[in-house]
């Protein structure tokens, strides 16, 4: 793989695992937003109504990288 980066300038991703993935945000990051003194900044791309997870699917993965969802509950 380094060396096909090192000929294009482009790398690709052939494996891609999420793990408990908010994929759709999450509301507490919006209440964090609105109420707590001092907010954490990543609060700001995981609100649901945030340009970040807007943009997230906005291009899907490329055909070649797998996708691996791990989740757990409870």
């Amino acid at each position: 793989m380094l060396g096909y980066y090192e000929k294009t300038n482009k790398f690709s991703i052939d494996r891609f695992f999420t793990i408990s993935t908010p994929w759709s945000g999450h509301s507490a990051a919006t209440k964090g937003l609105k109420y707590a003194p001092v907010a954490i900044p990543v609060w700001e791309d995981i609100a649901p109504e945030s340009v970040f997870m807007k943009d997230l699917f906005s291009s899907p993965l490329p055909e070649e990288t797998r996708h691996f969802l791990l989740f757990g509950f409870k």
